[in-house]
Order: structure tokens, then sequence, then C-alpha cells
């Protein structure tokens, strides 16, 4: 009863079962019992940022750091979780740059990908990252002999294979893939329950498998004996990922893709899909990935998804009548001072104006509205978008005039849904993947003028666009009238350029092998 790490290992447990009220009381008092527990804090501010709890995970890492101050992993957690409620720290920001640079300590990869816009500092967080996590995993010998197996086996890795962002993109690409030349299997490791997306992947021509509940150890031996020779990550440090399978290399040929948007940091993981925007070949040594081009964008998109056509009053919205209507859509952590400040800047220049954005939560919603009255704007000229269903979400585009991207994290799915929908969107080109990809989306509808390289170039774009209405309208016609004929929406040109990449890299594994 007086042991600090029973209750911790207690904690643990619930929080796997995700019983989080019993895991918060057992790692609560695990921290009474010894207040310099770091790792109890750890798991508690972690557990919180699973369920949202963004002031009380922030609390977590800050009583870390008040304990260590130099604990990077517990800094880039705490700025990231600052960044959901809209709290910007250039100190913190400075902080964290000159551990990974000067001191060598690691950080969260995710977390860094919306905090730093710098492709080679990425990849040594990765690496130090790597180290530290990975580094006593044993990695595993994968014998093949000459191939005589008519059909590629690949296999998708992930634990979305529900009704998530990443599905919504490939859900149709699997049954795509040509029979007569591929096998695709699917291995969930997802805690979420099956849902109608989950059920509408499985009845496609593919093996499913749910692996959730299984070891590493057996999981590697499902992966032999269905003799997959091409391992496609999905998911790399995003939530809920396993990045070690890959670390002990789970394949003889393994990819990263979609999922995150950066270098893994280790040698087995042999290629990342992108294409010559997201990573030009002036930064192919940035990633420890040999890096396979794909043409037009490396978004795939499922091209028979669903085409707004209810149209919702901007009374029912919360819009105003005859209003321009900025927009955005991304998620609150890809919000930085700099984008909101030419936001802001965009309100005062542009008359009868609003900002349209997700809503997210309520400390978020109250920082931006008292942000723009600090400026001198009425937090009337803001509107938050509740959530709700994906069609209904996509219809209420339509109300919207112009897409606002962020940087240093980009538009991903939240870009291909606005053009989908005829929104055009004005971005700025950053330098590391996840600050590139709405451009590399843009250039798959033949809209590459719409990416500019400076804030005030992005200003003025924009600001062009609000007082020549007919100039934007030209753009979305271009976009809705073309909506299946552009590369960006073709999902078997897709399908075959991809398979055109798994190919390859069969050719170049069994010739540098035989």
């Amino acid at each position: 009863p007086n042991s600090f790490q029973v209750f911790f290992n207690l904690g643990n447990c619930y929080k796997k079962l995700s019983q989080f009220y019993l895991a918060e009381e057992n790692y609560k008092r695990s921290i009474e019992l010894k207040p310099s527990n770091i790792d109890a804090y750890y798991n508690l501010g972690n557990m919180y940022a699973i369920q949202k709890e963004h002031m009380k995970s922030i609390w977590c890492f800050d009583s870390i750091l008040k304990i260590d101050a130099g604990h990077n992993m517990s800094l880039s957690h705490k700025i990231h979780q600052q960044l959901h409620i809209c709290e910007w720290s250039i100190e913190n920001k400075k902080k964290l740059v000159e551990n990974i640079n000067l001191h060598n300590k690691p950080a969260m990869p995710f977390e860094t990908l919306s905090i730093i816009d710098d492709p080679l500092l990425q990849k040594k967080t990765t690496e130090l990252y790597v180290k530290q996590k990975y580094s006593s995993l044993r990695l595993n010998n994968i014998p093949y002999k000459n191939r005589k197996k008519n059909l590629i086996r690949i296999g998708y890795f992930s634990s979305d294979f529900y009704n998530h962002a990443t599905m919504h993109l490939m859900q149709n690409i699997f049954e795509c893939h040509d029979q007569n030349n591929f096998q695709v299997f699917l291995y969930d490791y997802g805690t979420n329950k099956p849902d109608e997306m989950t059920e509408k992947i499985k009845k496609q021509a593919l093996i499913y498998k749910k692996i959730d509940h299984l070891s590493n150890t057996d999981i590697f031996n499902i992966v032999r004996q269905d003799q997959i020779e091409i391992a496609v990550d999905l998911k790399g440090y995003t939530g809920g990922g396993k990045p070690d399978l890959f670390y002990q290399r789970i394949a003889p040929i393994q990819v990263s893709y979609l999922g995150y948007p950066g270098t893994i940091g280790f040698g087995q993981m042999d290629y990342i899909l992108a294409d010559s925007i997201l990573i030009p070949e002036e930064q192919k040594s940035y990633y420890f990935e040999k890096v396979v081009h794909l043409p037009n964008s490396y978004q795939v998109n499922n091209n028979d998804r669903f085409i707004p056509e209810k149209k919702f009053y901007n009374s029912n919205l919360g819009l105003p009548n005859d209003s321009f209507v900025f927009c955005n859509f991304n998620n609150n952590y890809k919000i930085n001072i700099e984008v909101l400040d030419i936001w802001v800047r965009l309100l005062h220049d542009v008359d009868n104006s609003v900002l349209w954005l997700l809503e997210s939560n309520s400390n978020a919603k109250n920082r931006l509205e008292d942000y723009l009255e600090s400026k001198g704007i009425s937090k009337n000229r803001i509107i938050f978008a509740p959530k709700t269903n994906i069609n209904d979400h996509l219809s209420r585009h339509l109300n919207a005039d112009l897409f606002l991207d962020t940087f240093t994290y980009n538009a991903h799915t939240t870009g291909s849904d606005a053009l989908w929908c005829g929104i055009p969107i004005v971005t700025k080109l950053g330098s590391s993947f996840a600050s590139r990809v709405c451009a590399s989306l843009l250039n798959g509808v033949n809209l590459t003028k719409l990416i500019t390289k400076t804030s005030e170039e992005y200003f003025q774009l924009a600001y062009f666009f609000s007082q020549n209405r007919s100039e934007l309208k030209k753009i979305k016609d271009h976009l809705i009238n073309n909506r299946k004929k552009h590369p960006l929406f073709n999902s078997r040109l897709f399908c075959k350029n991809l398979e055109n990449s798994y190919k390859f890299m069969i050719n170049n594994y069994y010739h540098k092998i035989f």
C-alpha cells in the first residue's frame, strides 16, 4: 500500500484498458507517495492529452519541468498542448530548439512538426528520440530466397481502420489495387470499435486482420507467415502508431506513407513516399529513408466520396449574410501567432469579412476572441463551426469564400476536403514536409498560382481575392467542373502510380540481393 511503483503500474494497466478514471486515481496516488515521480506525471499528462484535457495535461508537464527543467520530452508535450488552447510562447520554442541542437536532448517527433519548420532539425529530433526509445530493441533478420510468387504481397499497418481522416483518403485505394499483381493485407492494431468504415473496408478484395491484442512477437510471426514483402506504415509517430514494429523490421521492404509527414528517424524504414514539392532533390539528405517521388501529389484521395449539394443558410451556421468568409478548419495546434496576425490584418482591411474556424475547446475559443479584441477586431467576427458528421461538414464548405492555410503545419486532409468542395486555398510554402503539403495538393489540381513564398505574398493574394470575387469564382468553377478530372482526385491513376513505386522497390530489393 505504500509502494509508489505499484500504484504507477496499476495506473499503466488501467490506462491500457482505457479505464481512465481508475488510471488517474492510481497515478495521483503514486505521485502522493513520491512527489518527484516524473514517470507518473508523464503518463498522466499523456492520458489527459488523449482525453483532450489540455489544461490538466499542461499541469503535468509543468510539474515535470519544475523537477527537471531540461526534460525536453515534457517541454515538447507542453508546447503542443498549449497550441491546442491557442497559447503561444516564443521562449518555450527557443528553449526546445536549444535543447535539441546544443544539448542533444530528444523531443516528441510529432509535436515538433507544428513548432519547427526545419527538416534538418526534425531529422535530428527523430534520431535522438529513436536512440532513447528503441535502441535496445533487437532487429529481426528476414531471410528471403529467390522470388517465385506472382503476386506482390503488401501489408498496410495502422490503428485507423475506422471513421478516421486517413481512411477517408484511403478507403477505396485498397480495392483499386490490381488483383492480378498485388495481394493486399490490412493489419489493424487499433483499439477503436469497428464502425461502418471498418465494415466497408473489410468487404473489399483484401485480407483484414485485427492484431491489437497480440504481442509484437506474435505480430512478427503472423506477418512472416503471410510472406509480406512490402510493409507500409500509415501512422509513424502520430497517435496510436507502432513504429517499433518497423524499427525491428517486420518485412524486407518497409515504407512510410501518409500518416507521419517527416522522416521516421531510422534506416530500417527503407522508403518514404512523397513528391517533388514535398521533398525536393536538395532536401533528400534530411531523410533517413530513400525518397520515392509520386507524380502530381503524394496524397491519395477517394474520388467516390460524398459530393456536397445540401445548402446551408448562413444564418444556420452563425455566419452573417453578405459577408466575405475566410475559413480554416484545421486543428487548433496548427494555428500560430504569425499566421493569426495575418488573419487579423485581413479582417482589418477587408470590410464585412469574418473568420470561420473549427470549434475545438473553450480555452482556445476564449483566447482567440480575446486576441482579436486586443487587436481592435470585434469577437463577433470570428465564428466557430461545431463538429458534425462528415457529409454536413463538407456541405457547409459551400458557405465559405476562401480557405486560409496554416503554417508551420499545413492543411492536409482538411486541404483536400476544401478543394473537393470547390473552395480555393491560399498557402505559404515552408521548408519541411508538413509545411509543403498544401502546395502539393494545389499542384494536384493545377492551381500552383495559389502557392506563395512569403507572409506578405500570402496576405496580398488573400486580399486580392477578397476584392475580386469574379476571379475567385473562376477558380471555384475550375475546381468544381473538373472535380474528378484533377490528378489529385483520380484514385485509379494514383493507384497505378503507387503500384509502379512498389514494383520499383521490389525490383530494387531483389536485384540488390541476387
